[in-house]
């Protein structure tokens, strides 16, 4: 179908339509800031930094894709997940997951960062499967669904850096970082609430920083990790010269 087919109405409402996403995802940034015991200037100035970061501006405005909605349940869950709420922090990550399969990596780090019962983390994952499975019993039949989905080049632009070793093997460069990283974050015992906070954003921003670093990507995608590098930013005491 040819692109000046497409009538301006289409055209604002999709802009518009992702553009509120964009803006509650800002919103969302700021309850999570109050949540874990940002002042209301320290929060907005938060959100600030996130909406005005130029890689999310440019997948946003200038890629016009709909990464943000990966985002914006992706920050649902986070904010759940420091709201104590297991069910939703579980329920939105597998939501953000039936966007991007990035979602999985934060997932599984903060939820073994806080539980440690092997009982507990399977039923939050089944409750993370749920909503791509209830995709995949509805669409399992139609053809073009599975080619898209389980042939989505991001499965390959992730683990296609690999190590080559003299014995033959090929070691996914990506996976053995991460592998690497939830093992220390399980093992990890931080008591202190605030260093416990600090230490998640830490991590989330050591992971984002992996799936980018350590794999092939397409531009676009890189705004699923802005938030993570806002927040590694802000929860380090040097930034607070930029809030008083």
């Amino acid at each position: 179908m040819d692109g000046s087919n497409i009538g301006l109405g289409v055209i604002y409402y999709n802009k518009i339509f992702t553009t509120l996403f964009y803006i509650a995802c800002a919103i969302i940034m700021y309850k999570i800031c109050k949540t874990i015991g940002f002042d209301d200037k320290k929060s907005k100035i938060t959100s600030f930094l996130w909406l005005t970061t130029p890689i999310a501006i440019f997948s946003q405005f200038i890629f016009g894709q709909y990464d943000i909605f990966t985002v914006f349940f992706t920050l649902l869950g986070v904010y759940f997940y420091f709201k104590n709420d297991d069910f939703k922090f579980a329920l939105f990550f597998g939501i953000a997951l039936t966007f991007k399969y990035f979602a999985a990596f934060i997932f599984i780090i903060l939820l073994i960062y806080r539980e440690k019962n092997i009982i507990k983390i399977i039923k939050q994952c089944a409750i993370f499967i749920i909503p791509f499975a209830i995709e995949l019993l509805i669409y399992i039949s139609d053809s073009a669904f599975r080619e898209r989905v389980f042939g989505f080049g991001a499965n390959s632009f992730i683990f296609g850096l690999t190590l080559k070793t003299e014995y033959g093997m090929n070691i996914k460069i990506f996976l053995m970082f991460w592998i690497f990283i939830c093992g220390y974050t399980y093992f990890n015992e931080v008591k202190n609430k605030s260093e416990n906070e600090k230490y998640i954003f830490y991590y989330l921003s050591l992971v984002s920083f992996m799936l980018f670093g350590l794999s092939h990507w397409h531009p676009q995608w890189v705004i699923f990790i802005t938030p993570f590098l806002v927040f590694g930013t802000v929860i380090n005491k040097k930034y607070n010269f930029l809030c008083y």
